[in-house]
């Protein structure tokens, strides 16, 4: 085999490897977009279920915010700030439609499903 054929034969293999890569990248951050909005969505769902099932009061509500963002910032070091953890409180409040419980699960995987179709 020529020099030249080789070298056609090397630049076609590096293209189509560029090709691989970077649509792995993309799907690599869509994944974890897509984990990002389901364990923030989740973990709003349970601070809103748990207000809600224990009637809680506002001011108590902040305290199991502030108390739930200190026991994360322990274990993760950052990202679970009580700012953030309300902010997690509001994505759920904001992407949930007032309905029966037995319609909640199914009701959930819809909303996460138009979510992630509106991140990609």
């Amino acid at each position: 085999m020529n020099s030249d054929k080789i070298d056609k034969v090397s630049d076609n293999l590096f293209s189509q490897a560029i090709d691989l890569i970077e649509t792995a990248k993309r799907n690599i951050v869509k994944n974890v977009n897509n984990n990002i909005v389901h364990t923030y969505f989740g973990i709003g769902k349970m601070i809103v279920v748990e207000e809600q099932n224990g009637e809680l009061r506002a001011e108590y509500g902040k305290q199991l915010i502030k108390n739930l963002s200190v026991k994360l910032l322990n274990r993760y070091k950052t990202g679970y700030s009580q700012r953030n953890i309300e902010q997690m409180r509001q994505f759920y409040i904001a992407f949930t439609i007032p309905q029966t419980v037995s319609a909640e699960l199914s009701e959930d995987n819809k909303i996460m499903k138009n979510i992630e179709f509106q991140l990609s």
